[in-house]
């Protein structure tokens, strides 16, 4: 018999109404948690009646940060629809792509852009979220309840590095397990105040810094995006009361760099949460200096977010590399290439299994085959180690790792060594081919602005760091690295970009 989705509206709108859990930053609209369980049961209205929702229907969103994305995303929850959150930097092209996978019964968007035909739409029925949001003020509520727990109720597309993007199928049981297990990690309780201002369309927007604070009563700041400047007030200002705030390390340079910046405000953040990229251990260090947690850790799409580190500065201070343990609601093992698990200090890949891992992706087959191993566990592809205390370091992408004269070279630790460069701002290392060494390190680097360093001393730093095999036989300074939508650097195009100066 199937399990009902876990819901906490009903709960809190009966034990504490008018608690403030959703406030619309640039529109100062509020909801309370009574408001909010009644907007839900009015877009379930919406979404039934007017559109004809159904199990299994996909409800796609193409728009900014709002609190009826969260609205309809719940909504989708109740009726056993899946809502598709689609990234909006995408190009028309790509957006094509996602829609024509996804087959929505419903797009909901801010403005269709320029180029996306209507032929791409898959016969979906195309809707402003302002049209759905008047659709939503003059429903009347439907109170239904969410029937089965297993049942997606997100889709979100992995950012297609290598190869087409696939739709990650993530269950309420599966958010709920992130939720509980990010709640424990993150000190999340009823008095916490998130400010949200990732996109929507990422784990870390819809799920990491919304999940776990319905879950537990707290109050959502959400903004419509991030402004480094805007974030920094908000985050600084003690009538807000911010507590928790994620981002990915890019974010949190850019709070740093803003004209002005001064950390002791936000001494009284329970932590500056990071995650979806390496940071180095200087700027960690940095962060720990000025009085403020700076805590990074890991997760994926297809997982959640599972893991940083103790909430404890000297901890942190001590392991500034490290991503930390995992939540009880996660459980980790490093397997070698032969498929043993790692003894201690053994660099192997992750393996994750639990209720918060998702069981398929939309419409791949294959990928569901290789993903997961026979007895279940789902395989990252991501490589780490396990120090003697029992924290966890992530070493690099699987895929990433080149051999260079016959020794592993993993990209992210000398993308590190490259970072604790005062003068560099981003970094990223791949291998290419090489007649003598069969491949070596190509790097990218991103100066800081009005920091001035060249290639002789750069590589005069990196030997302090790096033995002689790891240093990059080929550095290129760039004004920016090619990224996907969600902010990962694509390689590939890396190696394309730099193929001419290769072979200069």
């Amino acid at each position: 018999m199937a399990e009902r989705p876990f819901d906490s509206l009903p709960y809190y709108a009966l034990v504490r109404p008018s608690h403030p859990a959703l406030v619309e930053m640039e529109t100062g609209r509020s909801y309370d948690y009574a408001a909010l369980h009644d907007r839900v049961a009015r877009a379930v209205s919406v979404l039934h009646n007017v559109y004809h929702i159904g199990v299994g229907d996909r409800v796609a969103v193409l728009a900014r940060n709002c609190a009826d994305y969260l609205v309809l995303h719940l909504a989708c929850a109740r009726l056993g629809a899946i809502l598709v959150a689609l990234n909006w930097r995408l190009a028309p092209g790509e957006l094509a792509f996602l829609i024509g996978d996804a087959e929505p019964a419903l797009l909901v968007t801010d403005a269709l852009p320029s180029g996306l035909e209507e032929a791409f739409l898959s016969g979906a029925t195309v809707e402003t979220m302002a049209a759905i949001s008047e659709r939503i003020d003059g429903a009347r509520p439907d109170w239904r309840e969410g029937e089965d727990g297993d049942r997606p109720s997100l889709m979100l597309y992995t950012s297609g590095t290598s190869g087409k993007p696939k739709g990650a199928l993530i269950s309420e049981r599966n958010l709920f397990a992130t939720a509980l297990g990010f709640g424990m990690i993150g000190q999340v309780g009823p008095a916490s105040v998130q400010l949200s201002d990732s996109p929507m369309f990422h784990i870390i927007g819809l799920v990491t810094a919304i999940r776990p604070i319905l879950l537990q009563g707290g109050t959502i700041l959400l903004s419509s995006g991030f402004d480094a400047a805007r974030s920094y007030a908000r985050l600084a200002d003690p009538s807000l009361g911010v507590t928790h705030y994620f981002c990915v390390p890019q974010m949190a340079e850019m709070i740093r760099a803003v004209p002005g910046f001064d950390p002791a405000p936000l001494r009284r953040l329970t932590a500056l949460f990071t995650g979806g990229a390496p940071i180095a251990p200087a700027r960690v260090h940095e962060w720990l200096d000025d009085g403020v947690v700076l805590n990074n850790g890991y997760g994926m799409t297809e997982t959640g977010t599972i893991m940083h580190m103790p909430l404890d500065r000297g901890m942190i201070y001590a392991r500034p590399e490290s991503v930390g343990a995992p939540s009880p609601m996660i459980e980790v093992q490093l397997r070698n290439e032969a498929g043993s698990v790692c003894a201690t200090g053994e660099v192997g890949e992750f393996l994750m299994r639990g209720p918060g891992v998702i069981r398929e992706y939309w419409r791949r087959p294959e990928a569901n085959a290789s993903s997961f191993t026979a007895d279940g566990w789902f395989q990252t592809g991501d490589l780490g180690r396990r120090d003697e205390a029992g924290f966890y370091h992530l070493v690099d992408r699987k895929k990433d790792m080149f051999i260079s004269g016959g020794e592993n070279v993993y990209p992210a630790e000398v993308e590190a060594a490259l970072l604790a460069h005062p003068a560099i701002a981003e970094a990223a290392v791949t291998g290419v081919a090489d007649d003598h060494w069969g491949e070596v390190g190509l790097a990218g680097v991103v100066l800081r602005e009005a920091c001035d360093l060249d290639e002789a001393g750069l590589r005069l730093h990196l030997s302090a760091e790096l033995a002689r095999y790891k240093i990059p036989k080929h550095i290129h300074f760039l004004d920016a690295l090619p990224r996907t939508g969600t902010g990962k650097v694509i390689k590939a195009e890396l190696k394309i970009q730099l193929a001419e100066k290769i072979g200069d």
